[in-house]
Formats: C-alpha cells, structure tokens, sequence
C-alpha cells in the first residue's frame, strides 16, 4: 500500500493478502475499463461478460463497429446506454447525446450468443442506435417479431442487413 513507503525511492510492493486479494478479483470479476482506448472504432468483446464492461458510453463518439459474442446481456439498455450512479452528475457518467442519438459512428453491430430476448430491452434500444446498418442477433432467445423488429419501425435507423438465424422465430409476418 502507499502508505508504507520504500526507502530511497525503492518500489512499493503490495502485501501477499492485497496481491491476493487482488488476484481473486481479477480471476472472478475483472473489469474491463474501455476509457484506456479512448479512439477504439472498431471492439470485440468475445466471451466477456457485459457485467465486466466499464464505461462504454466514454467511446461512444468514435465506435463504428461493435461485436459482442456469448456474452450474457440481461439488460441490454444498461450496457449500452448506462445512468450515473448515485454519486456521479448526469453529465460526467452518461453518455453525451444529441436528440437522442447514441453512437452516432456506429455501422454494425453484432450481439451473438448475447441471450437476447423479449425481457433484456432489445427493441427499445434499437431505435436509439439510428446509425446502424448491419444488425446481427444470431443465436439468441427472440420468440417474437415485436422483440425483433419493434425498436425499428417508425424510427430513422438506416438499417440495410438484419441477422435473426437461429432465434427461437416461427416467422415474421409482418416483416
């Protein structure tokens, strides 16, 4: 810790029990602090939990491509789109928008494997995301076409291309 100190400048070296303690957290819960890439364009994230994500929202006006693969996201308003915590202001946790609008560089965006389904919040995100011309949802939990297509009618997403293989869909009537 730093409070110890280390004599004529030498390094400080943690205890074994905050080494430890910090290498269980690491194994168990690491976070993933996006701020240390702050002009990423393109991001996978494969197989990383969206609970271990940390402030997404801070390369949101420079992200074009984002991939996100066998990662539970139970709500997916939350990750994309984060409220400040109770001791943060409104303008330096949350994302910066402009009429509403959320990524504006953002093209394509894939949620894979992400367990996406009627309850994570999908449709209302969607249409917060008008940018986004590649939409894939491949291999989730979509049952209904509300889910699937909801957050894009009437909104001004640009969408060209949307993936919905193997979701749980009998049809889309109405596509």
């Amino acid at each position: 810790s730093a409070e110890r100190g280390g004599e004529n400048g030498s390094p400080i070296y943690p205890t074994r029990q905050e080494f430890l303690r910090y290498w269980n957290e690491l194994q168990n819960s690491p976070r993933v602090d996006v701020r240390v890439f702050p002009q990423t364009s393109v991001l996978v994230l494969d197989g990383v939990p969206s609970a271990w994500i940390r402030n997404l929202y801070s390369i949101q006006t420079t992200l074009q491509v984002l991939k996100v693969y066998k990662a539970a996201v139970f709500r997916l308003p939350q990750f994309l789109f984060p409220v400040p915590r109770h001791n943060e202001s409104v303008a330096s946790a949350g994302p910066k928008k402009r009429n509403n609008v959320f990524y504006p560089k953002l093209s394509h965006l894939r949620l894979d494997h992400c367990c996406l389904g009627e309850l994570t919040g999908l449709a209302g995100s969607l249409s917060r995301l008008p940018g986004v011309e590649y939409l894939s949802l491949q291999h989730n939990q979509i049952r209904d076409e509300k889910t699937a297509l909801g957050g894009l009618r009437g909104s001004s997403v640009k969408l060209v291309r949307l993936d919905l293989r193997y979701n749980l869909l009998s049809s889309l009537p109405r596509a």
